[in-house]
C-alpha cells in the first residue's frame, strides 16, 4: 500500500469543506479507497477506530464493499460509542446487517 499517497489524498480531504460523509463523492475519496483495498479486516478495522476522521471513513469504506463477515461487523458494532464518524460507520453496518436484524 502507498502510505505516502494515502497521506497526501487525506490531506486533500481533510482541507475539504463540510461533513466527513459527503466525501464519498470525490476523486481523492475513490483513490484512497481503491489504495486500501488490499489492507486486511483488521488493519481497517483499527483505523475506523482511530482519532482520524477521514482516514476512518475511507476504512469504513473499503469495508462496506466488502462481502460481510459476522466477526469484522461485531467489531464495527463495539464502535459505535467511541468512533467520531458514527454516520460513516451506521452506512457501513448498514450492507453489513441481514434486513430484520
Amino acid at each position: 500500500m502507498a502510505d505516502g499517497r494515502l497521506e497526501e489524498l487525506c490531506e486533500t480531504l481533510r482541507r475539504t469543506t463540510g461533513p466527513t460523509w459527503r466525501l464519498h463523492g470525490l476523486p481523492e475519496h475513490a483513490e484512497a479507497v481503491a489504495l486500501l483495498a488490499g489492507a486486511g479486516d483488521d488493519e481497517l478495522v483499527r483505523m475506523a477506530a482511530d482519532g482520524d476522521r477521514v482516514r476512518a471513513c475511507v476504512a469504513l469504506e473499503v469495508l462496506r464493499r466488502r462481502t460481510p463477515d459476522e466477526v469484522v461487523t461485531e467489531e464495527l458494532w463495539s464502535l459505535v460509542p467511541t468512533v467520531a464518524v458514527r454516520r460513516c460507520l451506521l452506512l457501513t453496518l448498514d450492507e453489513r446487517v441481514p434486513q430484520g436484524q
